[in-house]
């Protein structure tokens, strides 16, 4: 999702965007405010999720190599639900 600010061709990996998030929290003064990448992820995975992507979809937008690591984020939206139910009739 990032470049790396060394090679733009290549990815920022998860150490290096840790390092990063850690310390803008620090600049920021939130370094003591529970937040976290993971937190983050789930934010943005639920609002993928939102969008009614399917979990192949949610799977390449966040760089997950299997189904696995999608199907937690995955929220059931019951609008959703119910309009398709509907849909069957």
């Amino acid at each position: 999702m990032f470049a790396s600010p060394r090679n733009l061709s290549k990815p920022l990996t998860y150490h290096g965007l840790r390092y990063r998030f850690e310390k803008l929290l620090e600049k920021c003064g939130f370094q003591h405010h529970n937040f976290s990448l993971y937190s983050y992820r789930r934010t943005v995975a639920d609002k993928l999720s939102r969008q009614a992507l399917t979990p192949k979809e949610l799977m390449d937008a966040m760089g997950w190599k299997s189904y696995s690591s999608a199907i937690p984020y995955m929220e059931v939206n019951r609008e959703v639900v119910d309009n398709a139910m509907r849909s069957l009739d």
